[in-house]
């Protein structure tokens, strides 16, 4: 009788001649250690899809809310084809590139140093992400509405002036601290108070300019870089006609028209939905120093680095 081959056995522990077993013990535990540090951040991940922790618009309280929820708000707000637009394909090169040839233009023309150049040339640009810190002082009950964020670079050049602006308020306490400055209120008088319904999207872009336009204009006349620098680069950063973009950089209309057409043809929730690409079915593990990971994987790598530094074989590592 032939028997046949069996697979129920212990793992082999031999070990090939010219291997170390302090290094095979050494990768075998960080091996291990990392498989666990990777399971909790899967755990995290699933915790994540299932509830969304944001600090509130208001009040510095923190709001742990259903991610469907969350979701729902946001798609919600994303709909509203008065502010916003779905994109046929990610414009970032384009914008890039774009950017690029502005801020070597400036650098030729000495509206800008070489030191200003580097700070605003980015090589990888960080694509804006939006969010939604929730309202929960209009409403307790879901779906909350949220104040959509969109975090992005900030203002180097224009911040200053837009603080000493006489309009420039911070926030409410900082209100509150203005009032009590205010001499011979008189009696009668009456505190007025108005809500803006979306107030940054409800903002005009050309109107946006022409104040920053006009603030900047109280600088010194030789400043530098100069008023209408700083208002060019505004304008590019807020100019969002992307068929514009496409036909000034030499796209001809026909191909800038088929684009559009692809993307008419998507509803609002299809076109937000995100598309798997089924050849990246295994995406492997990466560790940078960057990575939120990256500090765990390095304590990792010390944890069982004895194991290598006590072995006089492996004293030349």
């Amino acid at each position: 009788m032939t028997r046949e081959k069996t697979h129920s056995k212990r793992k082999s522990t031999f070990l090939p001649p010219k291997r170390n077993p302090s290094l095979e013990t050494y990768c075998c535990l960080v091996e291990k250690d990392v498989h666990h540090l990777l399971a909790k951040k899967q755990e995290y991940k699933v915790f994540h899809n299932i509830i969304i922790i944001k600090p509130a618009d208001k009040g510095g309280a923190i709001v742990i809310q259903n991610a469907a929820d969350y979701v729902k708000t946001i798609l919600r707000q994303l709909s509203e084809d008065e502010f916003y637009k779905g994109l046929p394909k990610d414009p970032t090169n384009q914008f890039k590139s774009l950017i690029h040839d502005k801020l070597s233009k400036f650098l030729n023309e000495g509206e800008i140093t070489k030191t200003e150049y580097e700070y605003m040339k980015v090589d990888c640009p960080t694509k804006p992400v939006i969010y939604a810190l929730p309202k929960i002082h209009k409403s307790m009950k879901p779906p909350r509405p949220g104040k959509p964020i969109v975090s992005s670079n900030g203002s180097h050049f224009v911040k200053p002036w837009a603080i000493s602006l006489p309009t420039y308020t911070r926030d409410s306490i900082d209100f509150m601290n203005l009032l009590k400055s205010v001499d011979h209120i008189h009696e009668n008088s009456i505190l007025c108070m108005f809500d803006v319904a979306s107030l940054y999207t409800n903002i005009p872009h050309q109107g946006g300019l022409e104040a920053l336009k006009f603030s900047l204009s109280e600088r010194p006349p030789n400043a530098l870089p100069s008023t209408s620098c700083i208002v060019d680069l505004a304008e590019l950063k807020k100019t969002t006609n992307l068929t514009q973009r496409f036909k000034e950089r030499g796209y001809k209309d026909n191909w800038v028209k088929h684009a559009n057409d692809r993307f008419e043809g998507l509803t609002q929730l299809e076109s937000l939905q995100p598309k798997v690409k089924e050849k990246a079915e295994h995406v492997p593990s990466c560790f940078t120093q960057y990575s939120p990971l990256g500090k765990a994987f390095k304590d990792i790598i010390r944890k069982h680095w004895y194991i290598i530094d006590t072995d006089p074989q492996l004293k030349p590592i």
